[in-house]
């Protein structure tokens, strides 16, 4: 058994042998070790209603394009490599094996005669195939130019996979690229949480992702769009769940609480619909799974997000784990539920239901001694005492209930149909309210029935 250091050391210089033997190759076959193009980047205008592009020469190494047809290694590192595999083996007998995908495009690195080795029959093999080529596959693809070493890159990796291996549990990062958020600081974190802000290259990348069918007739014109029209993301959530070693990962298992978690908190998300999934790290597995979002794809502003308010979005996220929005089973999930899909949907009219749907689910529990007697009323009255604190508030809260219940029943039975700007001036009314009732349920409880008729009599919410 050797221990985590020693490991480590080892790792760091197998992945520079695998350079100098990479880099040999390249010369010895005239190939380039770093090639130039031109990436596109999206800037936002000076006065952030809208963004442009731009072309920038980059420098880039040529890893992605000749590591998968290289050789690999020479026969003696193919011996240290399988080496050092027994080492990691022996040291992590608890931890071992885990997940894997399949392996990906360097499994050539080795050589071996069975590609496809089991931990069970050939556990040295299984070990170099999974983690100890990724490892030099990353540090290869990663470097600036194959003919530079990079000690501290080397470093990094090699501590990843110490870490990964002896963790007892995997874990899997979702990305999701948005719009509707205004940062001061680059980066944000809070418990599995992080919201970061795309550099311009990264924003270039996801437009000609979205808009790979427009890709033949770009060249280096410039592109443009303003807010009203179009919207590209200019950050990214990332939330981090774990799981068992050896349960494969599901693609954004808690995207749907935590896209519900920023919107309860006012902040209003929209994007291309473009979620993806990846190990931690992301070189161990090769494939990185995506995931559709919907997500509408035209904004309604932003928000400032600080510490602070991240931080009661962690608790709240926190709280939503306890529900299912996905496939609803009571009435609390399916508030939740309709909630987030008015919140996503480009029609208002839909939304408008949505929110009015989630609010009823708060304030018209079943209720046995009245059964379905004056909804509407028992809709205002209980909504006004539970979002409601003063009289004046309650005021407010009542005719503002009153209203959208009142164009709720015009847009469901036909009646007087409301007009396109009485459903998009109702529709923010019915997202606050919703939003409102929501947040102090979920970080609380949602209320019954004998405790909504406890707080009309004035005696309170327990």
């Amino acid at each position: 058994m050797a221990s985590r250091e020693a490991l480590s050391e080892n790792l760091v210089t197998l992945m520079e042998a695998a350079r100098q033997e990479y880099a040999a190759y390249l010369k010895s076959n005239s190939l380039p070790f770093t090639s130039q193009h031109a990436q596109m980047i999206i800037i936002d205008n000076e006065d952030r209603n809208g963004w442009r592009s731009d072309f920038k020469d980059v420098t880039q190494s040529t890893a992605d394009s000749y590591l998968p047809s290289w050789p690999g290694l020479q026969e003696e590192l193919k011996h240290r490599t399988l080496d050092l595999a027994s080492d990691f083996v022996s040291t992590f007998t608890s931890t071992l094996p885990f997940w894997a995908n399949p392996l990906g495009p360097y499994q050539n690195f080795l050589q071996l005669s069975n590609a496809n080795p089991e931990f069970k029959s050939e556990p040295n093999s299984w070990i170099a195939q999974q983690i100890l080529v990724p490892a030099m596959a990353e540090y290869l693809r990663s470097l600036e130019s194959a003919d530079t070493p990079n000690t501290d890159l080397a470093n990094r990796i090699a501590a990843e996979a110490i870490d990964f291996v002896g963790s007892s549990k995997l874990r899997t990062r979702s990305s999701l690229p948005v719009s509707g958020i205004d940062m001061e600081s680059d980066q944000l974190s809070v418990g599995d949480i992080v919201v970061r802000a795309l550099t311009p290259r990264q924003r270039g990348t996801l437009w000609m992702q979205a808009n790979s069918i427009l890709l033949p007739a770009i060249s280096r014109d410039m592109l443009y769009s303003t807010k009203g029209a179009y919207t590209l993301p200019s950050h990214v959530i990332q939330v981090t769940t774990s799981h068992p070693r050896m349960l494969q990962p599901q693609p954004g298992m808690y995207h749907q609480a935590a896209l519900c978690a920023f919107f309860l908190h006012g902040y209003p998300l929209a994007g291309l619909g473009m979620m993806t999934s990846d190990t931690v790290p992301t070189w161990i597995n090769w494939a990185r799974m995506g995931v559709p979002i919907q997500l509408s794809a035209f904004p309604r502003g932003t928000k400032e997000l600080r510490q602070d308010s991240l931080n009661e979005i962690w608790q709240t996220l926190k709280k939503l784990r306890n529900y299912n929005l996905d496939q609803p089973s009571n009435p609390r999930d399916l508030s939740l539920h309709r909630f987030l899909l008015g919140s996503i949907r480009e029609d208002q009219a839909d939304s408008l239901l949505d929110f009015t749907i989630a609010l009823e689910c708060i304030f018209l529990p079943y209720d046995p001694s009245t059964r379905q007697a004056e909804l509407a009323y028992r809709f205002r009255l209980h909504g006004t005492h539970y979002i409601s604190s003063s009289l004046h508030e309650r005021r407010e809260t009542w005719k503002r209930l009153r209203d959208l219940y009142d164009v709720r029943s015009r847009l469901v039975h036909g009646s007087e149909y409301p007009s396109a700007a009485e459903i998009a001036e109702k529709v923010e009314a019915a997202r606050n309210l919703a939003q409102t009732a929501l947040l102090k349920a979920v970080r609380s409880h949602f209320p019954r029935v004998e405790e909504l008729t406890a707080m009309v009599l004035g005696e309170g919410l327990d």
